[in-house]
């Protein structure tokens, strides 16, 4: 498969002034058929929290970097998982949510 892939952005924590828990990137995907990004991302050991998002993106702060204070309902949120204190990924669709095996 050819494409899909608009731009990719990587911010480190400390850019514009920001006090961040670690690295923070955006990917942003044209296509529907996300699954082998997203499970891509899940093999990376060094993530904590990927999201899947529409539009806008899902709004958190660093306080919602957990799997119990993550926006779960964010209007915007596909899919999310974040780290749980043992490292297993907790995963939950949002209100977003569309199979990529449907689009």
């Amino acid at each position: 498969m050819k494409g899909g892939i608009r731009y990719a952005l990587l911010n480190g924590p400390g850019i514009g002034g920001h006090k961040r828990p670690g690295y923070m990137g955006t990917i942003e995907y044209t296509l529907t058929d996300y699954i082998h990004i997203w499970n891509e991302l899940l093999q990376v050991n060094g993530l904590g929290m990927v999201c899947l998002g529409h539009e806008e993106g899902v709004g958190f702060t660093d306080e919602q970097f957990t799997p119990e204070d993550f926006p779960w309902h964010d209007n915007f949120l596909v899919i999310g998982a974040v780290r749980s204190p043992i490292g297993d990924w907790v995963q939950k669709s949002g209100p977003n949510y569309f199979s990529p095996l449907d689009a």
